[in-house]
C-alpha cells in the first residue's frame, strides 16, 4: 500500500513537486522553532548556579562617561568616591553584604575572551569580583577559595574559575593552585572553582566563565568597577532605595545613581526572550497556514482534476473509504519523504556539531514534534478535500469518455 502510494506520487512529480517543497521548508522550520524552544525550556528548569532573591544591583556613573561596569580611565578621585559608595551602604540596617561585580547577572551582555589549550580555543565569560561576591549571590564553591585581603600580596592575578572552564583546562586533575595561560604574556593562578552558573540568563546555557579580583583601591591598572550587588534582609520593601539615593550622592557627588532588585531585572529578561521566542512562533505559524491554505487549494484543484479515475474507481467497486484513504494517503506519503529528509539535513547538523550546546535528546523531541505538527497540519489541509473526492459519483466518469 505504502509504494503504491509512493508510487502515484512519483507519477505526479510535476504537480506535487512544489508542493513538497513547501512541506520540507515548513518541516525545518518547525523543527528550529521546536528545538529552540525545546532547548530554552530545559535550561529554565536548571538551576541558576546563585541566588538573585533578595539582592540589589547599585550601578554609579561618572557623569559624561557611562561606563558599562567598569571605568577604564580611571582617577584617583574616581576610586575614592567608589569607596566611600562601598561603605554608605555598609551603614544600612537593611543591608547583610555588599561586592562589586562588573558585570551582574541579567545584564543582557557581559565581557568575553578566547583561551586556547593543547591547540583547540574556546570563548569565555569574565567578569571582575569583589572579595564577598559569593556571599551575596551565594555561589556553590566546590574548591578551594574566595577572593580574600591575603590576595593584595599575590604575585600572579588571582583568579576563580567555574567547573565547565576547570575540565576545560585541566580535565580531571585539581585546578586550584594551577596556572592558566590567558596570552603569551600573561598567567592567571586559579584560587578556587566554583560550579557551574548562568549569568546572562533563565534560558541560557551555563558557560566557561573566570572571575577576576576587583580592587577599589587600584583602579589605574585594572579598572574601576562602579556596579555594586547589595544583598539585604528578606521582605525589605521597594522603597528603601528613597532611603539609598541621598546617602549614594553624598558619597560620590557629581554621580549617578540607578538602583535596580535581580528579581526584575530577571523578569525583564524572560519577557525579552519570551518575546523573541513569539516572534519565531509568529513568523513560523504564518508560514504554516500559508501553506495549509495552498494545501488545500492544491488538493482541490487535483480532486477536480482527477475526477475520471475517482469516478471510475467508483465505478469498479472501490467505496468512500478507500478513496478517501488514497487520496489523503498520498499527500501523508509525500509529507513522510519531506519529513524524512528534513530529519536527514536536521541530524547532519547535530552530527556536524554546529549548536554543541544543543544535546542530542532535545534535537530528537524537536524533531518529534515539528513531525506531529507537519502531519497534523497536511492531515487538516486534507480532510475537506478528501471528503470531496468521496462524493463524486462513478456517473461523472462518463462525461470524459
Amino acid at each position: 500500500m505504502i509504494l503504491h502510494l509512493l508510487k502515484n506520487v512519483w507519477n505526479r512529480k510535476s504537480g506535487y513537486g512544489l508542493l513538497g517543497i513547501e512541506l520540507l521548508v515548513c518541516f525545518l522550520i518547525a523543527s528550529a522553532v521546536a528545538i529552540s524552544g525545546i532547548y530554552s525550556l530545559n535550561n529554565y528548569r536548571r538551576s541558576l548556579g546563585f541566588e538573585y532573591r533578595d539582592v540589589w544591583e547599585v550601578t554609579m556613573s561618572p557623569g559624561g562617561r557611562s561606563p558599562f561596569g567598569m571605568v577604564e580611565k580611571a582617577t584617583l578621585e574616581d576610586s575614592v568616591a567608589m569607596q566611600q559608595v562601598y561603605r554608605s551602604l555598609g551603614e544600612f540596617a537593611e543591608v547583610v553584604g555588599i561586592a562589586e561585580n562588573a558585570y551582574p547577572p541579567f545584564m543582557g551582555s557581559i565581557s568575553m575572551s578566547s583561551i586556547t589549550i593543547k591547540g583547540q580555543s574556546s570563548m569565555y565569560n569574565l567578569s571582575r569580583a569583589g572579595d564577598r561576591l559569593d556571599e551575596v549571590l551565594r555561589l556553590d564553591l566546590v574548591a578551594g577559595r574566595w577572593f580574600e585581603a591575603s590576595d593584595n600580596a599575590s604575585a600572579g592575578e588571582p583568579v576563580v574559575i567555574n567547573q565547565s572552564l576547570a575540565r576545560f583546562v585541566f580535565g580531571d586533575e585539581d585546578a586550584v593552585g594551577r596556572t592558566i595561560a590567558i596570552s603569551e604574556k600573561q598567567e592567571v593562578s586559579v584560587v578556587g572553582v566554583v560550579s557551574d552558573h548562568r549569568f546572562m540568563g533563565p534560558f541560557d546555557e551555563p558557560s566557561h566563565f573566570m572571575f577576576y579580583r576587583a580592587r577599589l583601591d587600584r583602579p589605574i591598572s585594572a579598572g574601576l568597577p562602579t556596579q555594586f550587588l547589595v544583598r539585604v534582609h528578606p521582605d525589605t520593601p521597594r522603597s528603601f532605595e528613597k532611603k539609598l539615593y541621598p546617602a549614594l550622592r553624598a558619597a560620590a557627588p557629581g554621580w549617578e545613581a540607578q538602583i535596580a532588585t535581580l528579581e526584575e531585572k530577571r523578569a525583564r529578561n524572560i519577557r525579552d526572550e519570551l518575546r523573541e521566542l513569539q516572534l519565531y512562533l509568529v513568523l513560523g505559524g504564518s508560514l504554516l497556514l500559508m501553506v495549509a491554505l495552498g494545501l488545500v487549494g492544491v488538493l482541490w484543484q487535483s480532486v477536480t482534476q482527477r475526477t475520471r479515475e475517482i469516478g471510475i474507481r467508483r465505478a469498479v467497486g472501490a467505496d468512500a473509504r478507500h478513496v478517501y484513504i488514497q487520496f489523503v494517503g498520498e499527500i501523508l506519503a509525500l509529507t513522510t519523504v519531506a519529513v524524512v529528509l528534513g530529519a536527514v539535513l536536521v541530524f547532519h547538523s547535530a552530527v556536524l556539531d554546529l549548536f554543541p550546546s544543543v544535546s542530542a535528546g532535545v534535537y530528537i523531541v524537536g524533531l518529534l514534534a515539528a513531525t506531529g505538527i507537519l502531519y497534523l497540519l497536511v492531515i487538516g489541509a486534507a480532510l475537506y478535500p478528501g471528503w470531496l473526492a468521496t462524493r463524486i459519483h462513478p456517473a461523472e466518469a462518463l462525461h470524459y469518455e
